[in-house]
Formats: C-alpha cells, structure tokens, sequence
C-alpha cells in the first residue's frame, strides 16, 4: 500500500472501472486505504474519474444519503446539509466537500454514487444483492432488505463471497459478468475482490421448505429494476435503465428461491 501519501493519492478499482481520490486529510486517507484495501489499483492505467475530497472531520454528522441529487447536461451535482458535490464524467473530474466527523462513511457513500453512475455509462448497473462464486460462476441472490442476502452468504461456504450487498452487473459479449465491490460494512461478509459469468439470478423468499420458482418476464424486470440503487431516483435515466434490466432478465435466468437458514439451497442450484 504504498500509493497511499496525500500527495499522490489513492486509486480504487471496481472490475474495470478505476477512480482516483485526492485528500489532504492525512487520517480520512489512511482510513479510506484500510476500507479500500483490497481494491486498490497500482495500474498506470489513467482513471475514469478524479476525485477532490475537501474534509471536516470535525464537525457534526451530515448525510449524504438523503441529499438531493440533480442531474443536468452530463453533470451530477449533489446537495446536502453540510456537503456538496458534483460528478463530471465528460471531463474526468469531481468534487466532494463534506463537514462530518463520519466522514469516510461519507464518502463510501458517495464512491457508491460514483461507480453507480460509472457502471451505467459503460452499459451495467450497480446491484443490491449479494453475489457468490462457485465453480467459476457467479450466483446472484437479491431482494429488498431482510429478504436474506447476508444469511444466504454466510450459508455458502466454502465458496467465495463476491459481495453480500452490492454488486456490479455489466454486459460482457453474450452474457453478463459480476464484480465484486468493496462497499460493505463490519456486520457484513468481507467480500472476496474479482468476479465471474453469471449463472443466474434469485429472488430470495425465507421458507421452511427449498424449492424454485418462475417468474415472469414482467415480474423479473420489475423485481430486478426495483434492486437497483441511487439512479433510480433521477428521472433521465429511467427509460435506460428499465431497457438495461430487461437486457439483464433476458441474458440469465431469473428465479424466486425459497430458501432455509441453511446450505440446502446450494444441492437445488447445482
């Protein structure tokens, strides 16, 4: 972890999608390179994105997540109690100012807006579900909070836990490819950096009993459209992304799996 001084910043990379974040808070950067260390980039690749982070870590909490976030001619810009921001992909470049003694949750916060909107500019989405890689392949198992992404991972040993909350989703040839992601948090199963092909996607529905069900095209759209984070919010985006999840539904199968708290699921998947 060599590249993590202020002056030269910090570069973290997402399957292929790599950002460069500059601070001059020495504690938010060795925090941020401890969060993010196993997605850090060494590649002399130039980034898609460079990002300015000017912090207050010593003032009251803002929250990011519930600022208001406006998109207008390319530019994203972000407006919150104690923090604005703006997101230029045209150009490169970003912003970031935030008074918050949270702030590299914070920022967390806002990476994820930022590889949200990267992953949908390249063709892809950013997807709350959790993902495991088995026999090369990715499982991907979603649904609204609750529905038992984290339980379904902490059963799967011993394959490899991509992510248990967000995963990117992108097109690669004639199927889609899953990444993991390194936004999660200590309650969460560390996620395994990489990614794989998809094997498919499954709803999930706690159960006494273990079983798959269909579902159809419609539902699996909208069931799929409704697990997508932060863009759906901004109304320019939406015909894209509702083509984007239909892309998605028809490149993979898409089924409702009834599950324990148990292993039990896997002997039906393989």
């Amino acid at each position: 972890m060599n590249n993590l001084s202020p002056a030269a910043g910090m570069a973290i990379q997402i399957a292929n999608l790599k950002v460069h974040l500059d601070c001059d808070n020495q504690s938010v950067m060795a925090s941020l390179g401890w969060r993010y260390q196993r997605f850090i980039s060494s590649s002399q690749e130039p980034a898609l994105l460079n990002i300015q982070l000017i912090v207050d870590d010593n003032s009251a909490s803002c929250d990011l997540a519930s600022a208001v976030l406006e998109y207008n001619a390319g530019l994203i810009s972000i407006r919150g109690q104690r923090c604005t921001g703006w997101i230029d992909l045209e150009n490169r470049r970003s912003a970031l100012d935030l008074r918050s003694k949270h702030a590299v949750e914070e920022i967390d916060y806002f990476l994820r807006i930022v590889f949200a909107w990267l992953s949908f500019r390249k063709g892809g989405i950013l997807f709350h579900a959790a993902g495991v890689r088995c026999h090369g392949l990715a499982y991907v198992f979603f649904g609204p909070s609750g529905a038992g992404k984290t339980t379904a991972a902490r059963f799967s040993s011993p394959y490899e836990v991509l992510n248990d909350d967000l995963l990117l989703l992108a097109p690669d040839g004639d199927h889609w490819w899953v990444a993991s992601t390194p936004f999660t948090n200590p309650t969460q199963v560390a996620p395994a950096p990489g990614g794989a092909p998809l094997a498919g996607l499954y709803r999930l529905v706690k159960d006494e009993r273990v079983f798959l069900e269909d579902l159809g095209a419609a539902e699996a759209v909208a069931e799929i459209l409704a697990c997508v984070p932060i863009l759906t919010s901004v109304p320019d985006f939406a015909v894209a992304l509702l083509d984007r999840c239909r892309s998605l539904a028809g490149a993979a199968p898409v089924f409702q799996l009834h599950f324990r708290r148990d292993h039990t699921f896997w002997e039906l998947l393989q």
